[in-house]
């Protein structure tokens, strides 16, 4: 056409207007060319979102579909048997909100303008799955709750004071390692000390507790031989250990007294551990590891006093966001009137690198986000080398 009116009106004039629309068809053609590729590419690639969709979507009716099976028998569930399928599902159902978050982006990057009103209702059913998993976590555990724990097994020796350091010597290591932390940490030991007066049922594992009446009924199962409490409390017998023989219990404090203990108590802190390695058969530690100052230092020496097949039963509530910590840092501040730190998931899971195993783990949706583990010791050629904290100790 453009060629029909340059041959039959030959002015400058129209020579001129007709190259500019030349020029504006040849553009206009490049670019219907590229959206029809960006159209052949997201209709390719929503296919790809619509096979993951329906595949995602499979995996939930799935997992419904064993809620169901286990709502069905959950009168006989017992907390062994179940615990490896709870952990099953809570793994999967991760792994459902990382596919599906996945999905959300793959979806907002696309310009087609067809609508998946399906994706959100596959988002509701992962949340409330989520949710139905931590009632069903604790339904589990209610099963358990008038199970009497395992009888200790005798073990040819107790465990031995061999390494006790009076507690103002443990403070005075502390505060070389990590000065400006250590003063920020003793004020916060102070106000924990005065906040558990008269053993609160928000703070301390007594009747009352529902999270701790939980953590009873799961490490109920796992108790045996020679048991060491970290952080036991200043209550005389925290909840959990309440009918298992005190002469096998063993704890250790900073705020607390051997006189206000029917067991065998020591003063001091989880990163001088007085006992002889190899000690015990199981070690707990309830809501304690995020009080201590030297987290690296602490688990080390819990690796060490438990024995080659001991277990670390552990209860502990994860922050979301929260900061990395670092006890040398120079700008390191508490994050709460009782905490230095608090864990997210990632950074707990971090810590036991080298020293310990995941056997059982088990989330508990209450006020905060619990998780109960159980943990096995790894061998010591599986350990990693000491930290730069540990290393930096001055004994």
């Amino acid at each position: 056409m453009i060629s029909r009116v340059r041959k039959w009106w030959r002015t400058p004039r129209i020579e001129e207007r007709l190259r500019h629309l030349e020029q504006q068809v040849r553009a206009l053609q490049v670019a219907v060319q590229t959206c029809s590729e960006d159209i052949r590419n997201n209709r390719t690639a929503l296919a790809k979102v619509e096979k993951v969709a329906v595949s995602l979507e499979s995996a939930v009716d799935r997992m419904f579909a064993t809620l169901d099976s286990l709502h069905s028998i959950s009168a006989e569930l017992r907390v062994a048997r179940s615990l490896p399928s709870l952990a099953a599902i809570t793994e999967e159902v991760r792994s459902l909100s990382a596919a599906y978050g996945a999905l959300r982006v793959s979806i907002q990057g696309m310009t087609a303008p067809e609508e998946h009103p399906q994706k959100e209702d596959l988002k509701a059913r992962v949340d409330v799955l989520a949710l139905e998993l931590g009632r069903l976590s604790r339904s589990v555990l209610k099963v358990g709750d008038d199970r009497v724990p395992r009888s200790p097994v005798i073990t040819d020796s107790q465990p031995r004071v061999e390494r006790a350091v009076p507690i103002a010597a443990q403070f005075e290591q502390l505060q070389a390692i990590a000065p400006r932390a250590f003063l920020l940490w003793r004020d916060l030991l102070e106000f924990n000390q005065q906040s558990y007066s008269g053993f609160p049922v928000h703070s301390c594992s007594v009747k009352g507790h529902p999270s701790a009446a939980m953590f009873a009924s799961f490490v109920n199962e796992f108790l045996r031989g020679d048991v060491l409490d970290i952080g036991c409390g200043p209550q005389p017998v925290p909840l959990y250990l309440q009918h298992y023989p005190s002469d096998h219990i063993y704890g250790v404090d900073p705020i607390s007294s051997p006189s206000e203990h029917p067991f065998h108590f020591y003063r001091g802190l989880a990163e001088f551990l007085p006992w002889n390695d190899a000690s015990f058969d199981t070690v707990i530690a309830a809501t304690s590891l995020d009080h201590v100052l030297l987290l690296d230092r602490s688990m080390r020496e819990i690796h060490r006093v438990m024995k080659a097949d001991g277990e670390f039963l552990v209860w502990v509530a994860f922050v979301a966001g929260s900061a990395p910590y670092d006890p040398c840092s120079p700008e390191i501040e508490p994050v709460d009137q009782y905490h230095l730190f608090h864990f997210t998931e990632e950074f707990f899971e971090a810590t036991l690198v080298g020293l310990f195993a995941v056997s059982d783990k088990l989330r508990v949706n209450l006020e905060i986000d619990h998780h109960f583990y159980r943990l096995r010791r790894l061998p010591l050629e599986a350990a990693s080398p000491p930290s730069a904290d540990a290393r930096a100790d001055p004994t």
